[in-house]
């Protein structure tokens, strides 16, 4: 996502500033996901274009070239045997690609890096997560997912009742469990969380208030474990489930492990996506496994790199990042909100600073988020929209 925003600013402010540039952006799909209307994908209230547009028609008339593959690592250069004194990326074409799937590489002058965010890692250490959960983060999960409502669709011209369960009480999780009760009203919809839904936002009442008017229930506790029922031959996404539970320490409540769920669909918690931070040793990483960055968005050398005596500092290549695959150190408070209108912001101030940086220039802008306000989908008609707040500088200007 904001790898996208990126290269475009960058276009853009390259004509102002008439720098020439040489901008390719690196991604194994040949569409590119606007997040955000995932829900309406699924709910058939959006087409694929609008939610899932080609980067062929994004990028007509930009000069961005689209490289279709996948960024796997830095390197210094073919063998890495040379002290990193230029950069290059290693990448890998997707099988489905027509062109030749040899590694690729890549020399660049600066590096912005956008990864995200994926739910592998968070599925996989919770037993039974990964086979048996519907993730919901990607075009292909909303296929999945629309495919699933009108198999409960089925089930419910059939006499049945639904019991479907959505893990996870934040944006993504919460916007869900409302779309899904508003699609199948005779459905049981429940939505576990670890804490009181979009706890400690401005729009935590609101949603409250939705969910309570849509039937949703809402547990608070943590997901141990998904255990399939039924017959061992049916496909994993096909089967009822069991979901075994623990207080969440908040409350002292009787969670009923053998409460039987027909879907669980999973969007809960995520961490950096492939590269980072595994293949990616040359920059510095947080305790939560993001790649560091300053308040220019710059990221950190490692300690390695910095005390290799034969690799001069002046010589490193400039290497951003932004979204979910990063974090700003030292951290602010409030924390800087994992989604697409703080990575549009942060889009703009890598824009500046890599043209600057390639310019000769030490003027580097500074990120501060910019509070916008919110829109929450709610189910159908049901909606939330936060204006921003009066404190910031665009709350005198609404009315």
């Amino acid at each position: 996502f904001g790898g996208l925003y990126t290269a475009l600013a960058i276009s853009r402010e390259a004509r102002k500033r008439r720098i020439r540039v040489d901008i390719a952006l690196v991604d194994p799909s040949d569409r590119f996901v606007f997040l955000p209307l995932l829900y309406d994908l699924t709910m058939g209230t959006a087409t694929e274009g609008e939610v899932c547009p080609k980067y062929e028609e994004l990028l007509e008339g930009t000069g961005i070239r689209h490289i279709r593959s996948s960024f796997d690592s830095i390197t210094s250069n073919a063998d890495g045997s040379e002290p990193l004194s230029s950069a290059r990326l290693l990448m890998n074409r997707p099988t489905d690609v027509s062109e030749s799937s040899d590694d690729m590489i890549l020399s660049f002058q600066a590096l912005v890096v956008a990864v995200g965010a994926t739910p592998q890692s968070v599925l996989a250490s919770v037993p039974g997560a990964a086979e048996f959960a519907q993730p919901f983060y990607t075009r292909k999960d909303a296929y999945a997912t629309r495919d699933i409502l009108f198999q409960m669709d089925q089930k419910i011209r059939r006499g049945e009742v639904p019991k479907l369960a959505v893990v996870g009480g934040g944006y993504g999780g919460v916007e869900l469990a409302a779309c899904l009760a508003r699609r199948l009203p005779k459905a049981n919809v429940t939505l576990i969380t670890r804490g009181p839904p979009m706890k400690a936002t401005r729009a935590e009442p609101l949603v409250n208030q939705a969910l309570q008017k849509l039937n949703v229930v809402v547990e608070m506790c943590n997901v141990e474990k998904i255990v399939p029922i039924g017959d061992e031959n049916e496909k994993q996404l096909g089967r009822r489930v069991k979901i075994q539970k623990s207080p969440d320490g908040t409350e002292d409540a009787v969670l009923d492990s053998d409460e039987a769920f027909d879907t669980v669909f999973w969007t809960a918690g995520s961490a950096s996506a492939h590269p980072v931070p595994g293949n990616t040793p040359q920059l510095a990483v947080t305790d939560s496994g993001r790649l560091q960055v300053d308040k220019t968005l710059q990221c950190s050398w490692s300690s390695d790199i910095l005390n290799n005596t034969i690799t001069k500092t002046s010589s490193l290549p400039f290497i951003w990042a932004l979204g979910d695959c990063s974090e700003m150190v030292p951290s602010f408070e409030p924390a800087i909100p994992r989604t697409a209108q703080a990575a549009m912001q942060q889009a703009d101030v890598v824009a500046s600073n890599v043209l600057s940086r390639l310019d000769g220039r030490n003027d580097l802008k500074t990120f501060k988020f910019q509070d916008l306000g919110t829109v929450l989908s709610l189910g159908g008609p049901n909606g939330a929209v936060l204006g921003p707040q009066e404190e910031s500088q665009l709350g005198p200007l609404v009315v």
